[in-house]
């Protein structure tokens, strides 16, 4: 696939410097892809670094943060939001082609019952220093009623074809702005109506949230995560030092019930992520509300008792992490 060649906005330049340096040692994808791929996807790659720092105000003053204390920062992984009417319309199937074209393998299935999503995640080539992308799917058809209505006709009414990165069609530039533009445009009336079902259901209440922010966001990176283990920082062993450093600083983490990090050493994963940033949302009639953005996460990978590295994710561990969304609703 030829992607467009942008260049990172000037501005982010110095983050870009430090995100793109180092490959992560948690990768296993020996699909080899020629120079012209690996320079046409990672300048997509940076485009889409760029516009997340410039939605996501704390990812920068961790950055910053990190850069004090001489941190080496590996990408380990990004996330995108998607939905599916259980029909016609697959957000995942629309916005995975991208990366399979590009070298990337499709790892293993990982549900979440209780906020409806179907998952994957991908590999990137081992020769690159790409992210791992997490890609969620939330079944609509299983949301309280208003929502589900809501959500239903947002689909319908996409501003993408099914699988828009399959069309020849398609030129260049609407490939390049696909991760960066909603497909989906709803009423502030329909956002207060789906805000407050989540709050009088509140069974489904996080279900719904992840609703919301994908119908605000579309295919936006939902977070860029830091890989702890590749920082360098010798005050900085474990992901529990590194929340000291972050607090200290007035950085607010996420919790989830009363855990900030999600999984053990025992389970070969740690995580954690800040609290969402807010973004100025403009919604189909023209009113403007202050809605959840995106956040930075945090991991920390270990290895097997048999050397082999974890270089998957647990779903326990992401029904945490998706969380961080919530707080600004």
């Amino acid at each position: 696939m030829k992607l467009k060649k942008n260049l990172p906005h000037e501005q982010n330049s110095d983050y870009l410097s430090l995100i793109t340096g180092r490959k992560s040692p948690f990768v296993s994808n020996g699909i080899r892809l020629t120079a012209n791929q690996v320079s046409v996807f990672s300048s997509f790659r940076n485009s889409q670094i760029s516009t997340f720092l410039e939605r996501t105000p704390t990812a920068r003053k961790v950055i910053d943060l990190l850069k004090t204390k001489q941190g080496h920062i590996i990408n380990d992984h990004i996330a995108i939001r998607t939905l599916t009417n259980n029909d016609d319309y697959s957000g995942k199937s629309c916005v995975e082609p991208l990366f399979l074209l590009n070298g990337y393998k499709k790892e293993e299935n990982i549900f979440i019952p209780s906020l409806f999503l179907n998952c994957h995640w991908y590999e990137p080539p081992q020769q690159t220093n790409w992210p791992k992308i997490f890609i969620s799917e939330q079944d609509v058809t299983h949301l309280p009623e208003k929502s589900r209505e809501i959500a239903l006709l947002a689909i319908n009414d996409r501003l993408y074809s099914d699988l828009p990165l399959l069309h020849s069609s398609k030129n260049e530039k609407q490939i390049s702005s696909l991760l960066k533009t909603s497909p989906f445009s709803i009423l502030s009336s329909e956002f207060k109506t789906i805000k407050a079902e989540s709050q009088s259901i509140k069974s489904l209440h996080d279900a719904v949230h992840y609703t919301i922010w994908t119908l605000i966001n579309g295919f936006h990176w939902n977070h860029f995560t830091v890989l702890v283990n590749e920082l360098n920082i010798n005050s900085i062993p474990s992901l529990e030092d590194l929340h000291v450093l972050l607090k200290n600083n007035n950085i607010p983490l996420n919790s989830f019930g009363t855990k900030e990090v999600q999984g053990s050493a025992e389970k070969k994963l740690k995580q954690s992520s800040t609290v969402a940033d807010t973004l100025l949302h403009t919604f189909k009639d023209s009113i403007s509300t202050h809605t959840p953005g995106s956040f930075i996460e945090f991991i920390e990978r270990f290895n097997y008792d048999d050397g082999h590295p974890m270089r998957g994710f647990l779903a326990g561990n992401a029904r945490g992490i998706f969380t961080s969304t919530n707080n600004h609703l």
